[in-house]
């Protein structure tokens, strides 16, 4: 960690010295690389971590908004087994993300392009480091939809998105 780091340990009567490596939280004077990203914070939260990119991030045509945190989960197959810190990043995948503003999603299937209000991209557990594989999901409700003009009767569905494509 750079000088300047700023980390927040969990209180622990047990121990007789400062674990620094058994942060909760850290802030960083200027960005650190974690996963490929120029990270500012992270919140580490087992079995998630979030960080604060200092740049977007994209996955495939869709951009994360940086000014809120993305989410990595620790992949299942290591969920509930003793971790060290060696390629300890390597152990997480991208979960969640919220887009920016003004993202439009389409709809082959009913001949719609819509603009999402609802911005969380995310999917489910997975086994797949590569944010081109595996399904993203987002939420498309009632709103979204009467707004592109189509009348529907429903309350929103979950969409499985292509990341490579903006459609569904």
């Amino acid at each position: 960690m750079p000088a300047g780091t700023k980390i927040e340990t969990d209180f622990d009567y047990y121990r007789k010295q400062p674990e620094p490596e058994k942060f909760r939280y850290a802030s960083f004077p200027q960005a650190i690389m974690w996963n490929n990203l120029p990270i500012t914070r992270l919140n580490k939260n087992l079995p998630k971590m979030e960080v604060r990119s200092e740049k977007y991030v994209a996955i495939g045509n869709w951009i994360c908004d940086n000014s809120y945190d993305i989410t990595f989960k620790l992949l299942p197959i290591y969920d509930g087994k003793r971790l060290n810190n060696e390629n300890f990043e390597q152990l997480f995948y991208l979960n969640e993300c919220f887009l920016e503003r003004g993202q439009t999603v389409f709809l082959p299937s009913l001949g719609i392009n819509f603009t999402l209000s609802n911005r969380s991209l995310k999917r489910t557990e997975d086994k797949f480091r590569d944010v081109e594989q595996g399904f993203w999901f987002i939420h498309a409700n009632r709103y979204d939809i009467i707004k592109a003009t189509i009348k529907m009767d429903f309350d929103g569905f979950d969409l499985v998105v292509d990341s490579k494509k903006n459609c569904a």
